[in-house]
């Protein structure tokens, strides 16, 4: 199939181009510089322009679209909560009615932060009840209500996105805890904050996945496991042989955010593993793919 992606020079839209440029022919859209991607065609696009998101949809034709483009810096979005919503919120729909257009599928990525994190333990399912607590999270579930519009809709929601990035791509978090760690700084990790993290690429095979088989409705897209900050940092210690010893624990009262953040946002990937035979990874066999990469220097130049 013809396959637009967008948020092509991003962690995650990287990931699923090179994952579906074997087997589609792929349309990739950038914002700032062209990313380059050999076998990928790409575009220029502004999601939050009406007009240009139609006008690259109609030149592309696309039999379906994975969204992957957004603002996801949780603080600029509470300082800047207009231009979050235009972005993430009427950005998506503008795709979605430009989808309908063209008679394509869209897929739209969104967010754990469309929960309150407020249950005591255990994973949040699709059916799940919404109540995003931020700026952020609110523009992302406007853009899971705007997706709607195009009939063949599936919204694929993640969690703390990780993996290697590239020199041109913001640092993660296990990035950046690596980074800190190699440095022999240390790092105050939270111990009340628990996530899914996603591996990227395990995130892009399941988007890829859910577009072939036409996946509709909503989906969690992310890791397995439900861990705190500070275990997860001492998993990646572990993993790449670094000094545990420099992690030390702190709660989030002490945090300077602007934006409120849910405490326990777990997902469950119970449905897309049954439904569409994904294997979501834990954090473990997550890191343990890093790792591999990372040895066999495939790591987006990473070394250590």
């Amino acid at each position: 199939m013809r396959m637009l992606v967008t948020g092509e020079a991003g962690m995650l839209g990287s990931r699923v181009a090179r994952a579906a440029r074997d087997r589609h022919d792929v349309i990739g859209t950038y914002l700032g510089e062209a990313p380059g991607m050999e076998g990928v065609e790409e575009v220029w696009m502004d999601i939050s322009d009406r007009e240009n998101a139609f006008e690259v949809v109609r030149k592309a034709e696309p039999d379906f679209i994975i969204h992957t483009a957004a603002m996801t810096d949780v603080d600029a979005c509470e300082r800047e909560p207009e231009r979050a919503m235009l972005v993430n919120g009427i950005g998506t729909e503008n795709l979605a009615m430009a989808a309908t257009e063209m008679g394509a599928g869209i897929i739209y990525v969104s967010t754990d932060y469309v929960f309150d994190g407020e249950r005591k333990d255990g994973a949040y399912a699709e059916y799940e009840a919404v109540n995003p607590l931020s700026a952020y999270g609110r523009s992302k579930l406007r853009g899971e209500v705007g997706v709607r519009v195009c009939k063949d809709w599936a919204v694929a929601r993640v969690s703390v996105l990780y993996g290697w990035n590239s020199p041109s791509q913001h640092a993660n978090f296990v990035t950046w805890a690596i980074d800190k760690l190699r440095k022999g700084e240390r790092i105050s990790l939270l111990t009340d904050q628990f996530t899914s993290p996603t591996l990227l690429e395990n995130c892009a095979d399941a988007l890829v996945r859910m577009a072939e088989a036409r996946a509709g409705g909503i989906y969690n897209a992310c890791g397995r496991s439900c861990v705190s900050r500070h275990k997860f940092g001492m998993q990646i210690a572990e993993t790449f042989g670094l000094d545990g010893e420099l992690l030390s624990e702190s709660t989030s009262d002490g945090m300077k955010w602007l934006a409120k953040r849910p405490a326990r946002a777990c997902l469950s990937v119970r449905k897309i593993e049954e439904e569409l035979g994904a294997k979501m990874m834990t954090t473990e066999e997550g890191l343990r793919f890093m790792k591999e990469r990372l040895e066999r220097g495939n790591a987006e130049g990473w070394s250590l």
